[in-house]
Formats: structure tokens, sequence, C-alpha cells
């Protein structure tokens, strides 16, 4: 009969010490793993809300309204802008309950935390009820490092003037309306720049 032989202390030590080497790699493969999905799902969220905030605001920027009736003050435009604020009435396209005459506001704000946040906000314009309107609230971007929004008019010959960083005219649209945001810890958004379709009919008025 053959002298059965057992594992020494150091075998048993070295087996110990594979395994738990072997069991590491595999928890922190599955860590790895988990923050990479947790990244992947972290970008694709922002760059879903990144192309529906700026498609949105897009088409209400080129879709500003002008109401038939200046208000008390003579405001025709309803239209106000400056490097941190813009709001402006919009005809959006009807679709997913958000379509109609509404009052558009992007604007830069500070959080509790010190932080700064770009919040999107939309409420019915012109409806008469008991109640206010909804108002529709998002936050577009949630660690922003600044928000950037400048005007741009035409002269009388059809020329392009230069931009400016606040928009007060009562009568007249900008021609062109360019947005800007950064994060603070990522690269730039793609710069939005477009017209009002208003523009043209506002110009000829009499």
């Amino acid at each position: 009969m053959r002298n059965q032989r057992g594992f020494t202390l150091v075998e048993m030590l070295v087996s110990l010490m594979a395994a738990s080497l072997l069991i590491g790699l595999c928890y922190g493969s599955i860590l790895l793993g988990q923050r990479s999905a947790h990244l992947v799902w972290k970008k694709a969220s922002a760059d879903e809300r990144l192309m529906s905030g700026w498609k949105f605001l897009q088409n209400a920027v080129r879709m500003a309204y002008v109401p038939s009736v200046p208000d008390a003050n003579g405001d025709r435009t309803h239209f106000h802008g400056r490097i941190d604020h813009i709001s402006f009435l919009s005809n959006l396209p009807q679709g997913a309950g958000i379509g109609g005459i509404s009052q558009i506001r992007l604007f830069l704000r500070e959080t509790d935390t010190g932080t700064k946040e770009i919040v999107l906000e939309k409420v019915p314009y012109g409806i008469v009820t008991d109640t206010p309107p909804a108002l529709i609230q998002a936050v577009l971007l949630e660690n922003a490092e600044s928000l950037e929004i400048s005007y741009q008019s035409r002269d009388h010959d059809g020329d392009e003037s230069e931009w400016r960083e606040e928009w007060t005219d009562p009568d007249h649209l900008p021609a062109l309306v360019r947005i800007q945001i950064k994060p603070a810890d990522a690269p730039a958004w793609p710069l939005l720049l477009v017209a009002p379709l208003e523009l043209e009919p506002l110009r000829r008025k009499p």
C-alpha cells in the first residue's frame, strides 16, 4: 500500500493565497463592470437629455410667437433676453401634451449646494381658467459652468449687426439667437444658432 502524503502548511497557504487572488480579481472585474455600465448609462442619459433639450429649444425659438395685440406696456413681442436668461412666447406644435402657445424660459440658477444648474420652463399662455396654468419645469443640466445667450438684429438694409448680450426691443424679434451651454465637468454642448420664423412679418409692420 502506497504511503498517502497530505498537503503541507506551505502548500495550503499558497493555495489559499491563489484562491484569494482569483476571488479578488473576479470581484474587481465585477466592480469595474458595474462602474463602466454606470458611466455608460450616465453618458447615454446626458446625451439623450442634450439632444431632446436642444431639439426642444431649437423648435421653440424658431416658432417664437407674437400676439396680435401688444400688452399694456406696448410690448409686441414678449421676447426678453439676457446673457444667462431668455423668456419668450412660442407656438409649439401639437403633440405629447406640449403643443400650443406657451411661455418658454431658459435660465441659469444657483443651487443650495453652491453649484449651478440650467433650467427650462414652459407654461401655457393666454388660457383663462379658475386655476393658474400648470408650470412644467425641467433641469436641463445639473452641474453647469455657464449659460451664454446672445442676440443679433438686422439693420434696415438687411445686414447683420453685432451680437449683443441683452434683448429689450419691444417691437422686433432678434434675427438670430445663439445659445452656448458649458457643463462644469464635461466639454461644452454644441452651439445652438436659430432664427425665429416670425422675424420678417414683424419687420414689415405698418
